[in-house]
């Protein structure tokens, strides 16, 4: 009897400390997601493994019904959704369920917690505030999620500045008070733009002016009562 239950104990123990391998992005991608910078038309939701209890074990997602991956220690993954309701699942040797309603412009964070019985692992779902969730994520690298559709994939961030810049593009170009200012501070700043700078705001004590760079960027100053300074 004694020798058995040391037998299990060393199963136990090779299921805590073995090391499951999953999918892993790019360097640049799990940059990206780090940033934390939220969507204007969805919400992100991140679902990160920051413990290395159930190194062994790969838990399995699912989003809306939809499986879309597995997850090991150390590990998290980031996921944009349309505001609403959905349903995240987490697959072990248990089914945990959790419910969200997200809302855009937001960034939302799970932690798939490990529940390790005696030789199998379970887990458990948690929604944490912001402060935990980017230390968790932090603590953890991006893994792919082959399966996820396509509608549900981080944006990349160039198209991400395309759409920023086309919304900035829809506002008429007015010249202000303090255009020709700007755009001397701009040349400054190594920036020079055919169109010159553009007022963003109302006309008013306080002013905000865009220039748009040859080099394809934008520089923007913030000028108050005529006193323009670079804005970062």
């Amino acid at each position: 009897m004694k020798q058995l239950q040391f037998i299990l104990l060393l199963a136990a123990s090779a299921l805590l400390s073995a090391c499951a391998s999953v999918p892993m992005a790019s360097f640049n991608k799990d940059a990206q997601a780090k940033s934390f910078a939220a969507q204007k038309s969805k919400a992100q939701l991140y679902i990160y493994r920051s413990e290395g209890l159930g190194a062994g074990l790969k838990m399995q997602l699912e989003l809306d019904g939809i499986a879309i991956g597995k997850t090991a220690a150390h590990t998290y993954a980031v996921i944009s959704l349309k505001p609403g309701r959905h349903v995240l699942v987490s697959k072990a040797s248990n089914e945990s369920r959790l419910e969200l309603t997200v809302q855009a412009g937001q960034n939302y964070y799970v932690w798939q917690e490990v529940k390790m019985g005696f030789l199998s692992g379970g887990s458990s779902l948690q929604l944490m505030d912001e402060a935990e969730g980017k230390k968790g994520v932090a603590q953890s690298k991006l893994i792919r999620l082959d399966r996820l559709p396509a509608d549900m994939a981080l944006p990349d961030q160039n198209a991400v500045a395309a759409e920023e810049q086309s919304e900035i593009e829809k506002v008429p170009f007015r010249a202000g008070i303090s255009s020709a200012t700007v755009e001397k501070l701009a040349k400054q700043n190594s920036c020079t733009g055919e169109h010159g700078a553009g007022l963003l705001t109302a006309p008013g004590p306080i002013e905000v002016y865009r220039v748009s760079c040859d080099q394809g960027n934008a520089f923007m100053a913030r000028c108050e009562l005529r006193q323009c300074k670079a804005m970062r």
